[in-house]
C-alpha cells in the first residue's frame, strides 16, 4: 500500500509515509531501515536525481577504514598488514578479552604498521570502566597514538563512559549506547562521549541517521557513520547520508562491501578498497 502511495507525492506526504513506518511497531531498526531505504530510493527516482543530491550533498568521495577483527595477535597483525598494503591507512582493530592482553596486542600492531596508520579501538562492551581507564592509561604512557575507543564498557552505562572520558586523553566513541535521537540527546546532555557512531540498521534508516547528525551538529560533536556488514544496497545508503552531513560526519566506516566475495546486486556507489565514490545514477541506481 505503502509503495502503491508513494509515487506523485510531494515531500510533506513522503515524510508523513516515513513516519508511518516508524509509528507501526517498536524497535526492529533493521527492518525499518530497509523499508525506508526502499521508500527514498522510490521517491527520488521519480524526481529523476541521486539520493545524495536530493539530501542536499554535494561531496561524492570518501575514504573508508577497515576493521580487523578479533583473533590470536599474530593473525591480527597479519591482517593488519595486508590491508595496509591493499591501500588502507585507517584500521579500527576490534577488542574486549583481558585486557591486559589486548594492550600487548594493540602495541605489537602498532610497531607492526608503523605511526603514519591510523588506528581506532572497538572494545564492543568488553570491559569496566577501571578496565578500560588502566588499558588506556597504558597506551598512553607508551605514546601511542590512538585516534579513539569505540564503545570500551556496556551499552546502558552512560555515567561510566563520561568517567572513562575524564580520565583518559583518549577520545571515547559511543556506538551500542545510540540507537535513537533520544539517546543521542541523552549522552550528549551528559558530555559523555567526544563523537558518535550512526548506524543506518541501528537507528532505523536514513531519516533517523540524518536527524541523529542534526543533533550531534547542534551540539558540536563530530560523527562516523558505519555498518552492520548488511549488503551495499544498505552501505551506499549510508554513504548518500554521509555527503549530506559531511560537515557532522567526518569519519567513514564502511568497508562490508570490500568483504564480501562476490555480490550480486550493483549499487550507484563504487566501492574500491579504502577508496568510495558516489556516481550521479538516479536514487541508489540499484540493479541487478
Amino acid at each position: 500500500m505503502i509503495y502503491q502511495n508513494i509515487k506523485g507525492k510531494s515531500v510533506t506526504n513522503f515524510t508523513e509515509i516515513i513516519d508511518t513506518v516508524h509509528n507501526s511497531i517498536e524497535a526492529n531498526y533493521s527492518a525499518k531501515s530497509a523499508m525506508e531505504i526502499a521508500l527514498y530510493d522510490i521517491f527520488v527516482q521519480n524526481l529523476k536525481l541521486p539520493l545524495y543530491k536530493f539530501l542536499g550533498g554535494k561531496k561524492k568521495k570518501f575514504k573508508t577504514g577497515i576493521t580487523i577483527s578479533l583473533n590470536d595477535t599474530h593473525i591480527m597483525i597479519r591482517d593488519s598488514v595486508e590491508a595496509i598494503n591493499r591501500g588502507f591507512d585507517s584500521l579500527k582493530i576490534k577488542l574486549g578479552e583481558d585486557y591486559k592482553e589486548e594492550i600487548y596486542k594493540v602495541k605489537s600492531i602498532y610497531k607492526a604498521v608503523g605511526k603514519d596508520i591510523s588506528l581506532k579501538l572497538d572494545a564492543n562492551q568488553g570491559w569496566s570502566e577501571d578496565e578500560c581507564i588502566r588499558f588506556l592509561n597504558s597506551l598512553e604512557k607508551d605514546k601511542i597514538p590512538i585516534e579513539l575507543i569505540e564503545q570500551p564498557i556496556e551499552k546502558g552505562n552512560i555515567e561510566g563512559l563520561k568517567y572513562i572520558k575524564e580520565r583518559t586523553s583518549i577520545p571515547i566513541l559511543a556506538d551500542e549506547s545510540v540507537f535513537s535521537p533520544k539517546d543521542a540527546i541523552e549522552i550528549l546532555e551528559k558530555q559523555a562521549v567526544d563523537f558518535i557512531n550512526i548506524k543506518l540498521d541501528k537507528c532505523g534508516g536514513i531519516s533517523k541517521a540524518l536527524l541523529i547528525a542534526d543533533i550531534c551538529k547542534l551540539y558540536g560533536v563530530k560523527c562516523m557513520i558505519g555498518c552492520m556488514l548488511e549488503g551495499s544496497i544498505s552501505v551506499s545508503a549510508a554513504v548518500h547520508v554521509a555527503s549530506s552531513r559531511n560537515d557532522t560526519i567526518t569519519m567513514i566506516d564502511l568497508d562490508a562491501p570490500v568483504l564480501y566475495e562476490n555480490y550480486p546486486i550493483q549499487v550507484g556507489v563504487r566501492f574500491n578498497e579504502s577508496n568510495i565514490e558516489i556516481t550521479d545514477t538516479c536514487g541508489l541506481g540499484i540493479r541487478a
